[in-house]
């Protein structure tokens, strides 16, 4: 299911806290975000993702997408705004000379033929190591999934970066990855990134990914890491989520990653539960569970604890979710955030499904969506015309979410051979 938001419904976004246990709180308005200053030392340029990776000097990592060119080892202030994956849009660079030396504090992807993969501040980077492991998790340096702090050296001449140290302080739950899509099968998928690392992803079957992703595809995805595997969280097309206001990130357990940043999650050696961050629009919701999803994204689905109030959040409704991740991949709302476009939730919010027709009669229509979740039922208004459509067509409907939890269908395509078939629209 894609769901997509009016630029009305952006302009009049507002906030209000849904709090553990109890009911909405009043509604705030939504500040956009103020541009900020990073300061550090460029580890990593990924020109073909048109970032630069910057290590702060306390080792936290951003992520700076910008077409300007910047070598490996400069010193650069950077004047930015942090989108809603924990990217950041660069406005300003500043150079300030090189650096021979820098501090990362991330998660350790792979470790193998002389090279140390880290994913940290949404992205994954490679540095050369002091010796040649003699396979992934050998004894001689760390595993992957630890938490480190790792000390780098520089020569920006040659544009390499090694390490010179690295202290392992944890172990994660919960991995940032972003890379392209090297091969795709129903059950997993294979990520290439730019430091020429593979990275095999087990797909659960609960979630299905968004139809607008495919091998080939530049993607950012959470993974869950347990028993040496990763395993899919939520995926999302690497460009549209920096360009949308929509994302899913991962947040810190104890042990922390970079903290400026707030993209790779990790829980502590002590198995506590990750955190998960999700964005988008609710495309399902009930006492027990909540979906919610993000523009090229896959759904998130939440776990409703015992007494969280979700009464006033409705389909259609635009929020920022979070909870926690557990072992089994279960992930437990603990903090909604509702953005309105009017007093009722989710009003005039715009919901689009590309689906099959489950169910019809003269007042409404249910849509199966082809990429999962619950069916959408959309009320038929007065002039609408559905006489072409039968249940079991293959359909793209377009509907505007009512302050009541209703959807009111306003565009209907069916897709017959060659994608040609009727259409109707309100009038």
């Amino acid at each position: 299911m894609r769901v997509v938001r009016t630029p009305f419904a952006v302009a009049l976004a507002a906030t209000c806290a849904v709090a553990l246990p109890a009911a909405a709180a009043a509604a705030k308005p939504k500040v956009a975000a103020k541009p900020v200053t990073v300061r550090g030392v460029v580890v990593a340029r990924q020109q073909a993702r048109g970032t630069l990776v910057v290590a702060t000097a306390k080792g936290a990592v951003a992520t700076l997408r910008t077409n300007a060119a910047r070598r490996v080892g400069a010193k650069v202030a950077v004047r930015a705004t942090r989108l809603a994956d924990g990217t950041y849009g660069a406005r300003s660079i500043t150079g300030h000379g090189t650096a021979r030396r820098a501090k990362v504090h991330g998660v350790v992807v792979s470790s193998a033929k002389g090279r140390l993969v880290l994913s940290a501040g949404g992205s994954v980077f490679s540095v050369s190591r002091r010796r040649v492991l003699s396979a992934v998790g050998a004894s001689g340096g760390p595993q992957p999934g630890s938490v480190v702090n790792a000390s780098l050296t520089i020569n920006s001449s040659s544009g390499t970066v090694a390490e010179s140290k690295v202290q392992q302080v944890g172990r994660a739950s919960l991995v940032s990855l972003d890379g392209t899509i090297s091969s795709l099968a129903s059950g997993s998928l294979v990520l290439t990134a730019d430091a020429g690392s593979l990275t095999t992803v087990a797909i659960p079957s609960s979630i299905v990914l968004p139809s607008t992703i495919a091998a080939g595809d530049r993607v950012e995805l959470l993974a869950q890491f347990a028993s040496g595997a990763f395993t899919l969280v939520s995926i999302q097309d690497d460009h549209a989520a920096a360009s949308s206001g929509s994302g899913t990130t991962g947040t810190t357990g104890t042990t922390g990653t970079a903290g400026t940043t707030g993209t790779t999650g990790s829980g502590n050696s002590g198995g506590e539960q990750a955190n998960v961050e999700a964005e988008g629009v609710v495309t399902a919701v009930s006492s027990t569970s909540l979906s919610v999803q993000g523009e090229h994204a896959s759904p998130v689905n939440f776990a409703v604890p015992a007494g969280f109030d979700v009464s006033g959040v409705q389909v259609g409704a635009r929020v920022d979710a979070k909870g926690t991740l557990a072992a089994d991949g279960t992930i437990t709302l603990a903090r909604l955030e509702v953005q309105n476009a009017h007093e009722g939730n989710g009003a005039n919010a715009d919901v689009k499904v590309e689906g099959t027709v489950s169910a019809l009669d003269a007042g409404s229509l249910t849509i199966t969506s082809a990429e999962g979740g619950s069916p959408v039922r959309f009320t038929i208004p007065s002039g609408f015309d559905v006489s072409g459509i039968a249940v079991g067509d293959t359909v793209d409907a377009k509907g505007v979410a009512n302050a009541d939890g209703s959807v009111t269908l306003a565009q209907l395509d069916a897709k017959g051979a060659g994608d040609q078939g009727s259409s109707g629209d309100q009038g």
